[in-house]
């Protein structure tokens, strides 16, 4: 458990998925309402890193994983849904949609800085900053 908080408070989101499974193994009753909270700012941190990495599948999946914690939780749900938006076959919208995914990670990050969660902000602005291709302008948005 120990390990798990320290991977968590460190942003080391995989190292904490890891160790907080393997808590729900060794006990599924605990600490039921921490760690889903810690659940999901692992998958949001997780998705955030494959947004960054462009590997939007993924991010796909985490941001899924997100929902089913929380499926009320609007950023997330907005987040997701210009994501797919952005993976679309359409080249016409592409820009659009990018600009669509940078909107919502930025409210998101903005969201998570209001509650002084610096780091998550830190990692949905970075993953905001490599949706969008290097020709397009933030003057512009």
């Amino acid at each position: 458990w120990e390990q798990a908080q320290d991977a968590y408070a460190g942003q080391d989101w995989q190292a904490a998925l890891d160790y907080v499974t393997l808590v729900q193994r060794i006990d599924k009753g605990y600490q039921v309402e921490t760690i889903n909270t810690m659940l999901f700012d692992v998958y949001m941190g997780l998705a955030a890193k494959a947004l960054a990495r462009g590997d939007f599948p993924v991010a796909d999946t985490q941001l899924g994983k997100a929902l089913a914690l929380r499926p009320d939780a609007e950023p997330v749900i907005r987040i997701r849904s210009a994501l797919l938006g952005l993976m679309q076959p359409d080249l016409v919208n592409n820009v659009t949609a990018r600009r669509d995914l940078w909107n919502r990670l930025v409210d998101y990050g903005d969201q998570l800085a209001q509650v002084e969660a610096f780091c998550a902000a830190a990692d949905q602005l970075a993953a905001a900053i490599r949706v969008l291709p290097d020709h397009l302008s933030l003057i512009h948005i």
